[in-house]
């Protein structure tokens, strides 16, 4: 059995064959969070983890949807998001048992240079506005005692100071996770926070290092379907199914057993979202 620990199987690039994957999760023993990445979606997500007993659904609202307007189109996501984005509609779904995690939620500054005239509006005031939907969403997960899923794009110094400020005690996954060795090592130092690797970490050995210095017990696994198709099957879209593959490379890089580090990225799923299996 795997858990993939973040895809998008409510997006619209799986709108022609989702019941057939998420069978074919079933029968291959697959389980997964379905994660959310704006008010909409994330009730689309709540609702395939009712239909599905082996789906478990995050929501939250991506730093790409908390400044307000639409930034950029992603054919691959989901049609009419609603603009601005409603911390207090999201409230609404927190409490369903099928709910299991906040987020994605974080800081990306990366996209601004989609905005042709940042220099006129301010870059400040869209940081500023990324940093309080973020820390709105940071008190949801708290108030609720559910865990955060973070999306950091090279701030997770910051991410760190906002978390600390905060006074955030409960658990976070460091999704997709892609920092240096001094960011791994400032993560590590609470013991409430997890690190999930994707696909990417099979073009190359980049995060070799950094995965090698995490305790097992701290690494989930995820695809990011329909992104991040690791490289054996890189000309196909991605799906939940390849997390065998991330799998197989941190056996390489531990060099474990593949067995052994499903066994325990599952296990580690299962505490972090609060799974009873």
């Amino acid at each position: 059995m795997f858990f993939d620990s973040h895809c998008h199987l409510q997006f619209e690039a799986f709108e022609q064959d989702r019941d057939i994957i998420i069978k074919e999760l079933a029968k291959n023993g697959l389980q997964a969070v379905v994660v959310g990445s704006c008010v909409e979606n994330s009730v689309q997500a709540q609702n395939l983890a009712h239909l599905y007993p082996h789906l478990w659904a995050a929501i939250g609202i991506h730093p790409l949807h908390s400044l307000g307007f639409s930034l950029i189109q992603d054919a691959l996501e989901t049609k009419n998001i609603n603009y601005p984005q409603s911390i207090n509609k999201l409230a609404e779904l927190v409490d369903d048992p099928r709910v299991v995690a906040i987020g994605e939620c974080g800081l990306d500054f990366s996209y601004f240079t989609a905005i042709s005239d940042l220099s006129d509006i301010g870059q400040s005031q869209f940081i500023q506005q990324q940093k309080l939907i973020f820390q709105q969403q940071i008190r949801l997960a708290q108030i609720s005692n559910k865990p955060l899923i973070l999306h950091l794009r090279d701030v997770y110094q910051l991410a760190l100071e906002i978390l600390q400020k905060e006074d955030y005690k409960t658990t976070a996954l460091f999704h997709f996770f892609k920092g240096s060795l001094a960011d791994t090592l400032a993560i590590l130092k609470n013991p409430n926070y997890f690190f999930s690797f994707s696909g990417v970490i099979t073009y190359n050995n980049k995060l070799n290092e950094v995965i090698k210095i995490i305790p097992l017990d701290r690494i989930l696994i995820e695809t990011d379907s329909p992104y991040a198709t690791p490289k054996p099957v890189v000309d196909k879209r991605n799906t939940p199914l390849n997390v065998f593959y991330v799998a197989s490379k941190i056996a390489e890089i531990k060099q474990l057993s593949l067995e052994e580090v499903q066994k325990i990225t599952f296990e580690n799923s299962c505490r972090f979202f609060k799974i009873k299996t």
